[in-house]
């Protein structure tokens, strides 16, 4: 048996659609909150009689992730996880037939297809198209802060027992004893929809800042953009 698991700070709003959105599916769901987290985000988990826990996040990224874990394999009730953000939507086909894509695949370990974008930018965006332009390997660009892709694979689910562990204290990653995943579909409706306001990520940047690991993957980035850029004129 799947479990969605939700680590939320004060996303609350996000957090409502989650929550109505794996009720609606019939799916299951567990939820790791901040003991910092506003009154408001603990009551509506109260309310929604969704089950959770309270934990100190201390700035250590990967350790609450592996906290995650632990307390979702000590529930004894799940075989797989995926671990979702608090901004991360999961669209109802994504919760409703991922563990019939499981049950025969003989797999351990799956990346998620994630969509990323601006609150102010979905209006103006062909989402279908876009993803059929990734799929089909045609260069789509689109304008966006922090050099964020606006698909990516993420590695979130697997079974609690396939040996994953979190490393790294920001922008964290999953390892085990082999790196080998499969895919879900790249689909549109079959994705989580991360969508947020630039004042948002923003905001979350300027708490990536206080990083060192953040500043030096940023550096690097910027030196993989800029010679993408130069030869982009080249060409």
């Amino acid at each position: 048996m799947l479990v969605w698991a939700v680590i939320v700070y004060d996303e609350l709003e996000y957090l409502q659609q989650t929550v109505e959105r794996v009720k609606e599916c019939d799916k299951a769901l567990y939820v790791m909150c901040d003991v910092n987290s506003p009154d408001s985000v603990k009551q509506f988990l109260q309310d929604e009689d969704v089950e959770y826990s309270e934990y100190a996040f201390d700035g250590d990224y990967s350790a609450m992730r592996n906290e995650l874990d632990r307390r979702v394999r000590d529930l004894d009730r799940y075989e797989w996880i995926c671990q979702i953000d608090a901004d991360e939507i999961p669209t109802r086909n994504l919760l409703l037939e991922t563990e019939g894509i499981l049950a025969g695949a003989g797999v351990t370990k799956v990346n998620v297809c994630r969509f990323n974008c601006y609150t102010h930018q979905i209006d103006s965006i062909d989402v279908e198209a876009l993803f059929q332009s990734v799929k089909t390997g045609e260069i789509y660009q689109m304008e966006r802060l922090w050099n964020v892709e606006p698909i990516e694979m993420c590695k979130r689910l697997y079974r609690l027992d396939a040996g994953i562990t979190w490393h790294g204290r920001i922008h964290e990653w999953p390892e085990s004893d082999d790196d080998d995943w499969a895919n879900l579909p790249m689909e549109a409706d079959f994705c989580l929809w991360h969508e947020k306001t630039e004042a948002r990520q923003q905001m979350q940047n300027d708490k990536y800042e206080t990083y060192e690991e953040h500043r030096e993957l940023a550096a690097k980035l910027a030196e993989q953009m800029a010679w993408k850029q130069a030869m982009r004129e080249r060409f």
